[in-house]
């Protein structure tokens, strides 16, 4: 648990990382800022995000294909910024609700409601596929440049 040693880190990238299935490990950093989870084919829980929901600002999920419960998204209250990005199916965007510091918003994944409306109330909303099954197509979801402006200085380094 060579993660654990580091409680102060900020910063997580995990790219092609063999371990799972579970990221427990994630949960003990509890100043933890930042995490992109770019795939990693064993992972298939990331319920100890929780954990770190007080700290945590800025999430990215990449083509993580055996992850299966997105439940601990609706504990993430504090993210400012949340990508989801892969061929993952996921039942709704409803945990957006409980994301009131969320600024940018950005999925390819697929959601199997088809309901975007929570997506409206994100400053900015990125989905670069439209689907014909969902209610708002991606021109008609909010996009404030400034929001976007106000994460970029964070992430250019990893996200953009």
């Amino acid at each position: 648990d060579g993660i654990t040693e580091s409680i102060n880190l900020e910063k997580v990238l995990l790219s092609r990382c063999k371990f799972g299935p579970s990221l427990s490990a994630i949960g003990k950093l509890s100043k933890l800022k930042t995490l992109e989870i770019d795939t990693c084919s064993q992972v298939e829980d990331i319920g100890a995000l929780a954990l770190c929901a007080k700290s945590l600002k800025y999430l990215c999920i990449v083509n993580c294909l055996r992850l299966q419960n997105f439940d601990v998204l609706y504990h993430l209250e504090g993210l400012e910024a949340l990508f989801l990005r892969g061929e993952k199916t996921i039942p709704d965007v409803n945990f957006l609700h409980n994301m009131s510091a969320l600024k940018y918003f950005e999925f390819s994944m697929k959601i199997k409601s088809g309901d975007l409306t929570p997506c409206l109330d994100i400053p900015h909303v990125r989905c670069p596929f439209s689907r014909r099954s969902y209610n708002i197509k991606d021109k008609e979801l909010p996009k404030n440049e400034e929001a976007l402006k106000s994460i970029s200085d964070e992430l250019r380094f990893i996200w953009f």
